[in-house]
């Protein structure tokens, strides 16, 4: 029998897990058997999503990671874990000659910079086990397509696929893998706030642009997660696993 997707007696750290995908992940990884550790800045999101999670033990850190002293007062309360997935992210339509110094900082250290040192200081603090797994979130935009108004946002998640390919290399010594995953648009709170900025013919309009003929979901996006963080991507480090509807096979 195939165990590749029981979790029974893992350990897994989801940030962002207030909303969004990272409260899918979070339910996902509980379903399969995990503990969940859930990191988000909102308590009462934290909260409803713990109550929509199958089992016990897992356990809320709530705060900000812009802040390096929380990320590793964090990092030094969590157990030895067996998969990451760093799903925190912000996303705004900022076009160009709207670009300031203190927008690109604040996307940057929530997209980019919180990541990496929260990968850096679980490896430092030797939280993360043999064959463990690490999920980084990207997106199509950046590496892979550009999009109006989203330089900034989509600088930061191609950077995180550059610094997926060389921290792939470090953590392969100990059997760590580290991965992204790029999707293309999908129906969450962040793109529900977009949807205030622009109207809801353009968006049925964007839609036909992906073959599928649709946005993603959560569950899209959670379950590609799981699959990285399972033995059955055991063979699996430093790549990206694009979900997009097809979006960018045209």
């Amino acid at each position: 029998m195939d165990n590749s997707f029981n979790f029974q007696g893992k350990t897994i750290l989801v940030t962002g897990a207030s909303s969004g995908i990272g409260k899918q992940i979070s339910i996902q990884c509980a379903m399969a058997g995990a503990t969940v550790y859930l990191l988000g800045r909102d308590i009462g999101r934290l909260h409803a999503t713990l109550n929509m999670m199958q089992g016990n033990g897992h356990q809320i850190f709530c705060g900000d990671i812009r802040n390096e002293d929380f990320i590793v007062d964090t990092c030094k309360q969590l157990p030895p874990l067996d998969g990451v997935v760093q799903s925190a992210g912000l996303m705004r339509l900022i076009p160009l000659k709207f670009i300031t110094a203190e927008i690109i900082d604040d996307i940057f250290s929530i997209n980019l910079r919180a990541p990496i040192l929260f990968t850096t200081t679980l490896a430092k603090l030797k939280k993360l086990n043999p064959s463990s797994s690490i999920v980084l979130l990207s997106s199509i935009t950046g590496a892979v397509i550009g999009c109006r108004a989203n330089s900034i946002y989509g600088a930061t998640k191609g950077g995180l696929q550059a610094f997926c390919k060389s921290a792939a290399l470090e953590l392969a010594k100990n059997n760590i893998r580290i991965n992204c995953v790029a999707p293309g648009m999908v129906e969450t709170e962040g793109v529900e706030r977009i949807g205030e900025q622009v109207t809801a013919e353009s968006i049925e309009e964007d839609k036909k642009n992906y073959p599928l003929a649709r946005y993603g979901t959560t569950t899209d996006v959670a379950s590609a997660c799981l699959f990285l963080l399972s033995s059955a991507s055991s063979w699996t480090t430093g790549s990206t696993l694009v979900i997009d509807g097809g979006f960018t096979a045209q």
